[in-house]
């Protein structure tokens, strides 16, 4: 008697509406969504395509963090910060090799290019310099 009553109260626990058993899945071939080229391919890779919608040169301003002067470049997206740093150099050569770049509030690195770091038309890059102290 104490197992139906057990039964009775736990009934909902012996009964799980979830692990009933699956209909079946037909065994032909399945229409995934994939492209047509793509339903025989085993390994597919991707590539990105140029944005159409960034212009091929971009207008950007840097400026001195020391003076606040700035001078202005126009840029490639393929052209890298060691490529920024040469043409400021040009237009500021006072301020020597001893300065870094800041954009968005983050330093960059003189490797990246114009595209790995969105640089957009009217970016502002701002020099900072590195002092050794104590």
């Amino acid at each position: 008697m104490a197992t139906l009553i057990h039964q009775q109260l736990f009934k909902n626990l012996w009964f799980n509406p979830r692990c009933e058993p699956k209909p079946k899945t037909p065994t032909g071939p399945v229409d995934s969504g994939y492209h047509s080229a793509l339903k025989a391919a085993s390994h597919v890779s991707l590539g990105v395509i140029s944005d159409p919608s960034t212009p091929a040169r971009i207008p950007l301003t840097v400026t001195d963090g020391s003076t606040g002067k700035q001078v202005s470049l126009v840029l490639n997206h393929s052209d890298t910060v060691q490529r920024l740093r040469e043409m400021f150099k040009e237009a500021r050569p006072n301020l020597g090799d001893n300065f870094h770049l800041i954009l968005n509030g983050k330093p960059v690195e003189a490797q990246q290019t114009m595209a790995e770091l969105g640089v957009k038309p009217g970016s502002l890059f701002i020099t900072y310099q590195k002092c050794v102290g104590g």
